[in-house]
């Protein structure tokens, strides 16, 4: 990013021109590059922030539980689960031999790796929140419709499924939306939250809230991991209505309390969270500052 090579790397003719070719050629870029530097330098004097101060304080304490819904609405929203097990999923469904199996699971990959790169050129013009909630509505509309495509297909010979019977073509629709929910997952959820959990916190919160949220993050890939084949053998397909339930649920909360932040600069937004604050304490707590708290 323009800001990473000119505070992070040191070079502000690469910075420049990375932030020239964001803004556009005829644009005028002084004035943000000014605001970048002014930025780095008041971050750079703020006094750490302590472990108390960082759950207590409302204008850290609100970024921060957004940033923890962030990471953990990426791994509940069952991707580990669906890439885990996608082999039995895809041998189930379509009944394929071995070899044509491996060439779907190498094609679910290949999905994440397009669809990651197609995000990059165009997540600052449509916005950070845009597409975080577009990823998850992707995922959200495709889980549901495994979850009933898949309702009565078993993963192997020991279970016993009580779902909706369809004709064995309704298989290929349920892999195509594996596909599409892997490709949503690349476009928001894959990335987002790493690009803007540190994004909503300056210099002196930024380190152990971005701790926090890679803890919250590793907890719920376990629960996942540890619990999908648990309730899988149970429900069969069923068990993505699970994971259409929990996204649709960080969904409604993140459309509601996540403001979005594309252009800013940290210490925009933390201006941003302490104006929520100074809000509500004096009465004036409007719709326009709800979204920018938690």
């Amino acid at each position: 990013s323009p800001r990473y090579l000119l505070i992070e790397a040191g070079s502000r003719e690469a910075g420049v021109a990375a932030l020239q070719s964001l803004r556009g050629a005829e644009a005028n870029i002084e004035e943000e590059l000014q605001e970048i530097e002014e930025d780095d330098q008041k971050q750079k004097s703020e006094p750490e922030v302590t472990w108390g101060e960082l759950i207590t304080t409302g204008h850290l304490r609100r970024p921060l539980i957004i940033a923890v819904v962030m990471v953990c609405s990426q791994q509940l929203s069952g991707v580990n689960g669906v890439s885990v097990y996608s082999s039995p999923i895809f041998r189930s469904a379509t009944s394929g031999s071995e070899d044509v199996v491996n060439v779907m699971v190498a094609l679910t990959g290949l999905t994440l790796i397009v669809f990651a790169a197609v995000s990059v050129p165009v997540i600052d013009r449509v916005g950070r929140k845009a597409m975080h909630l577009i990823g998850m509505a992707g995922m959200g509309i495709s889980s549901l419709i495994i979850a009933i495509l898949l309702s009565n297909v078993p993963t192997d010979d020991s279970q016993t499924c009580h779902g909706i019977a369809f004709s064995s073509t309704a298989n290929y629709f349920a892999t195509g939306f594996v596909f599409v929910y892997f490709a949503s997952f690349s476009l928001g959820p894959g990335s987002i939250p790493w690009l803007l959990a540190p994004e909503l916190f300056t210099e002196g919160a930024r380190p152990k809230a971005v701790s926090i949220a890679v803890t919250a993050n590793w907890l719920s890939n376990f629960s996942v991991q540890y619990l999908f084949p648990i309730v899988q053998q149970q429900l069969c397909g069923w068990v993505f209505l699970i994971f259409f339930g929990i996204l649709l649920v960080l969904f409604v909360y993140l459309w509601i309390r996540l403001p979005e932040v594309s252009g800013m600069t940290t210490q925009d937004i933390s201006e941003l969270f302490k104006d929520g604050i100074r809000r509500k304490s004096t009465g004036r707590y409007t719709h326009n500052s709800m979204n920018s708290d938690a």
